[in-house]
């Protein structure tokens, strides 16, 4: 498994890990994607994005980090308080959060960036980025 599929797979755990009524998962449907949504998927929706692969090194030492990419996209006629509200949930969920990734340990994230709003077409987008350090294992 590369290093960004395992980075991958360790944040979407965390961000479906609760799917109860009202989590970040329920508002989206379960509407999370690595890199891009199929066409026919209704907003609101999540991308991930693995922005460095492979994760910067730091000299000789063992650790890493790498920058990931989180897009949410929502209708347009709904406004920005229900894309505000998805951006809220991501950020509890995240920032500061301690990871499973598959061949590192103490993974555990940082928001940088909390969230850049744009208009698009038909969708509100707000684009967050956080920052991911761990050991190689």
């Amino acid at each position: 498994m590369s290093s960004q599929s395992a980075m991958f797979d360790g944040i979407f755990a965390k961000l479906t890990a609760d799917q109860t009524a009202g989590t970040l998962y329920d508002d989206l449907s379960g509407n999370i994607f690595r890199y891009q949504a199929p066409q026919t998927k209704a907003m609101p929706l999540l991308l991930i994005n693995v922005i460095t692969d492979p994760p910067w090194r730091f000299f000789a030492s063992s650790d890493i980090e790498a920058v990931i990419q989180f897009d949410i996209y929502s209708p347009r006629p709904e406004g920005s308080t229900s894309i505000s509200e998805l951006s809220d949930k991501l950020f509890t969920l995240i920032d500061n959060a301690a990871l499973t990734i598959t061949g590192f340990v103490g993974a555990k994230m940082h928001i940088d960036q909390r969230g850049v709003y744009t208009t698009e077409e038909d969708s509100l987008r707000v684009r967050i980025e956080a920052r991911l350090w761990a050991n190689v294992a």
